[in-house]
């Protein structure tokens, strides 16, 4: 068998680790390096045999990429709390595939989730894995892989089990979201077309997130189209960057006037037949596009919006994000319960058409149309239909100290006065 290195991957704590790294002992003479990945520096006793380092684990993806070009044949991953079993004994770990991948599942409580396990390091060269900045957590960076790629296993691994650990609610929502990443879909055959449009300003840190959930679909949007609204940061370049290299995206830049006279640039560009609005600091779940396309073929004619839940997840450290709570919507009839909505509502789905039938996000003389554009333009549907309310969750929003949002929540009752007195 050819040489294999060892990737820990974010482990409890250090005995968790030595029993993880006892677990090996069949593969013990063609181990290569162990390398263990952790949040902080430790100290794990190895056998003299094993050549062993510890990184401290800040971006996994770029971090395992730099490493790939030094190390052995294979890479095997283990993650979080998981060792071998005894049907390592049982299985051929032979390979010679030069794009060999091996997969492993865990699953806690009726929660699974596949990821690579043994990867040819010759694969892993030519398809690097996801850097984090591209997916709201690092756990993603697996899962997501797969899905980015199309990569079809070779095989499937059944001997890895994780060491019994504490779920909390919180850490069960991150799983729900990896689990979506495995789940087969099927494929809709609808006539229905989906676009998404995106408005961004200073969202460097944020942007790829948002961008790459877009794209990784379980089934592709029609088009992704986003705007830069004169961005003093970096986020212009990074949207140049990704430009060249997909064809159903479209790129757009202004100078910076506000999000509904962003999105209203964008409006005569889409011929889609519905149209989803994502903020660059938010992201989408690998199903979304699915997800609508379902509700959306029975979707009545005369409603302008689909709306549902949404997901909120608090930016603790610019590496750190938690699940924080749902928002489960609820049915809108009129104006007052929109004023009364814990807002934001979405995520909204418009109907294109009638969204240019009342052409597009009003620019108010409030704040100079910079506020609440979501709020103007829900108001101004309803007097022409209805906005509807569905019962799913794909939608996910970064609560973090620079959104325009918080900063201006102050302003709400004054934009309500004004709603309701002056004519939009």
């Amino acid at each position: 068998m050819s040489s294999i290195d060892i990737f820990f991957i974010d482990y409890s704590n250090e005995s968790r680790i030595n029993r993880a790294i006892d677990s090996l002992a069949y593969l013990k003479h063609h181990i290569g390096k162990v390398t263990i990945f952790h949040y902080r520096k430790i100290h794990v006793s190895t056998p003299l045999t094993l050549n062993s380092r510890v990184i401290v684990m800040t971006d996994i993806g770029e971090q395992i990429n730099q490493l790939v070009n030094s190390t052995s044949d294979y890479i095997m991953f283990m993650y979080s709390d998981e060792i071998l079993t005894t049907e390592i004994y049982h299985s051929s770990l032979s390979y010679k595939e030069k794009k060999f991948i091996m997969t492993s599942q865990i699953t806690v409580r009726n929660l699974s989730i596949k990821r690579p396990f043994i990867v040819s390091a010759s694969l892993l060269k030519k398809y690097p894995l996801l850097s984090s900045k591209f997916v709201p957590f690092n756990e993603a960076c697996f899962v997501a892989w797969l899905l980015n790629q199309n990569l079809q296993a070779s095989s499937h691994y059944e001997g890895v089990r994780q060491l019994r650990k504490k779920i909390d609610t919180a850490n069960m929502h991150k799983w729900k979201y990896l689990e979506k990443f495995t789940l087969k879909t099927k494929k809709i055959d609808t006539p229905i077309s989906l676009s998404v449009m995106m408005s961004t300003y200073n969202m460097e840190k944020y942007i790829e997130t948002a961008l790459l959930s877009c794209l990784l679909q379980h089934e592709p949007f029609q088009h992704i189209y986003v705007i830069d609204d004169g961005s003093t940061d970096r986020t212009h370049d990074i949207l140049a960057k990704w430009s060249t290299e997909r064809d159903n995206i479209t790129f757009l830049h202004k100078e910076n006037g506000g999000k509904a006279r962003a999105l209203n640039s964008i409006l005569p560009k889409i011929n889609s037949d519905f149209i989803l609005e994502v903020d660059g600091d938010d992201w989408l779940d690998p199903d979304a596009v699915t997800t609508l396309l379902n509700l959306l073929l029975s979707l009545p004619n005369d409603v302008s919006v689909l709306y549902g839940n949404l997901k909120i997840w608090k930016e603790v450290t610019p590496s750190l994000i938690k699940y924080k709570k749902s928002r489960i919507g609820k049915q809108i009839d009129s104006h007052t319960e929109l004023f009364t909505y814990p807002h934001p509502l979405g995520p909204r789905i418009y109907r294109t058409d009638k969204l240019k039938g009342i052409g597009g996000f009003p620019v108010i003389s409030f704040e100079d149309g910079r506020l609440y554009e979501d709020v103007s333009v829900l108001y101004n549907l309803l007097k022409t239909g209805r906005i509807l309310y569905k019962d799913f969750s794909v939608y996910n929003v970064r609560q973090h100290d620079e959104s325009i949002t918080k900063k201006n929540q102050s302003k709400w009752n004054d934009f309500i006065v004004y709603l309701t007195t002056s004519p939009l």
